[in-house]
């Protein structure tokens, strides 16, 4: 009786759940993304591999049915290597967002597409050689599924691109973003 009762509380919970994702809600949460890059310096034949982990709180706002403008914030580590040097990198971020959700609002699951723009400031401390700053900016493209627990809790997949360049030395890494999120939908 016992599993019964769970499985008919769970099947309920899942089938009834959705997102208000309709104009004039809030969206707020975040995500945390893992990603892998090669990076091409353009003053050298050098080639860079790197492991990210990003941590991106962000606020946004339903101007339409489906359709959300923010801002983004947050925090990443990345840890490099070129030919026998290794690199610790420091990131911090802040920049708009636009979120389109494909399907209607009443459904259990949807389909994203999220686009990004960032201005930032890494933080290098090459292992005991020195410590440096540098200007960035950034560009994103991700999506993927959310699933509801209710009405106003999601949780996202996402893949995506992200593109980065320094302001001083025109350097540039391409990455390839797997994320997971939370956001949490705030009725009017």
């Amino acid at each position: 009786m016992k599993r019964l009762f769970v499985s008919y509380f769970f099947i309920s919970f899942f089938f009834t759940a959705n997102g208000q994702i309709t104009r004039g809600n809030w969206l707020v949460g975040g995500n945390a993304n893992f990603s892998s890059s090669k990076q091409n310096l353009t003053n050298s034949t050098d080639k860079n591999s790197s492991t990210l982990f990003s941590i991106l709180p962000n606020i946004g706002y339903f101007v339409a049915d489906k359709f959300a403008f923010g801002i983004s914030t947050g925090v990443s580590f990345t840890q490099s290597k070129s030919n026998n040097t290794k690199s610790n990198v420091t990131s911090y971020k802040f920049g708009p967002f636009a979120k389109y959700y494909f399907l209607e609002p009443n459904n259990t699951t949807n389909l994203f597409i999220q686009g990004a723009f960032g201005y930032g400031i890494n933080r290098f401390n090459n292992f005991g050689n020195s410590i440096t700053t540098a200007k960035n900016i950034s560009y994103q493209v991700a999506g993927g599924p959310v699933i509801y627990f209710n009405n106003s809790v999601g949780l996202e997949f996402i893949l995506g691109w992200n593109f980065e360049k320094a302001i001083e030395d025109k350097s540039n890494v391409s990455s390839l973003i797997l994320g997971i999120g939370f956001q949490i939908h705030l009725e009017k």
